[in-house]
């Protein structure tokens, strides 16, 4: 079972969409997916992590969004 399969799998009552499965956006912070690699086991293959992610298109919608 592919990576990203267990993962949908473990966030599955988090999902974004509940109507349209193929579009796999989640409610989940980056230090949840970390507690949840770390309990499958494979934080060792991580390349790299950020608590706090670019982002540069969603903060810009937010920006706009709040008129700041």
């Amino acid at each position: 079972m592919s990576l990203e399969t267990r993962l949908h799998q473990r966030l599955a009552d988090r999902r974004v969409n509940r109507v349209n499965l193929r579009r796999e956006f989640f409610y989940a912070t980056p230090a949840e997916i970390l507690t949840i690699l770390e309990d499958m086991g494979l934080t060792n293959n991580l390349l790299d992590y950020a608590e706090e992610p670019e982002a540069q298109e969603w903060r810009s919608s937010q920006q706009l969004a709040h008129g700041t």
